[in-house]
């Protein structure tokens, strides 16, 4: 069956060879790309709620220092860290508190209704799921109570895992924000590769803000999101 899309259009599309077209047509391939560049950036900006301005300084954030130190890092983020401008710096600040606020709940909510999917459909195996393994891509999980000598002692392994391409984001509890960057400063120094890792991205710090109660467990603790999202505790540490 013929078809009833002008040549141009399938050659542009990749559907016919160049070739087909009359000889006085040419395909601008490079305009092709330009704007179908120009609707995803436009797109994605939209996604992170930015004008086109901020997006364009975000890709140009990441063509500096800040991209080959932290190459995955998200446009909030990146624009809080690298503003001077302190009416900036609490709109970005703000923007990110509520996206975060809501990934969590929506992640949390996902994992609970899995749960709950699983116990009922698989009443007599749910209580002896398996760990799964940990895979690059996943993410642990680690709650970190107040005065908790023994949860340094689990660092290097954590550094170990990140560097294997498996994150960890630590969540303290009872701690103010400059508490726990007081903390990483007090501990990155005896603790190999953690600065350089909490530099990348690997390891995050946060302040825990609910996230426990909702997985249902006491600190200290660690779950395994894997790379499909899903959440499982973990009985000891990875």
């Amino acid at each position: 069956m013929r078809s009833s899309l002008p040549a141009i259009w399938l050659a542009a599309w990749g559907l016919l060879p160049a070739s087909a077209l009359p000889a006085d047509v040419a395909v601008d391939h490079s305009e092709i790309s330009a704007s179908r560049a120009e609707t995803s950036d436009a797109t994605r900006a939209q996604a992170w709620g930015l004008n086109a301005a901020e997006w364009h300084r975000y890709r140009s954030l990441l063509r500096g220092p800040l991209g080959l130190r932290l190459p995955n890092v998200d446009p909030l983020l990146a624009l809080l860290m690298e503003s001077d401008d302190p009416a900036e710096q609490r709109r970005y600040a703000e923007r990110l508190a509520r996206q975060e606020t809501d990934y969590w709940n929506r992640l949390l909510q996902a994992n609970r209704l899995y749960q709950e999917a699983h116990a009922r459909l698989y009443p007599d195996t749910a209580a002896r799921r398996m760990t799964p393994p940990l895979t690059p891509g996943g993410r642990l999980l680690f709650f970190i109570p107040k005065n908790c000598p023994a949860c340094r002692e689990k660092l290097p392994r954590l550094v170990e895992r990140a560097g294997q391409g498996i994150a960890c984001d630590l969540f303290f509890l009872d701690r103010s924000g400059e508490a726990v960057r007081a903390w990483a400063r007090d501990v990155a120094a005896e603790v190999e590769g953690l600065e350089a890792a909490i530099a990348n991205g690997s390891i995050t710090l946060n302040v825990e803000g609910g996230q426990l109660a909702k997985l249902g467990g006491t600190a200290p603790a660690f779950f395994y999101r894997a790379p499909n999202g899903v959440i499982t505790a973990l009985e000891a540490a990875p």
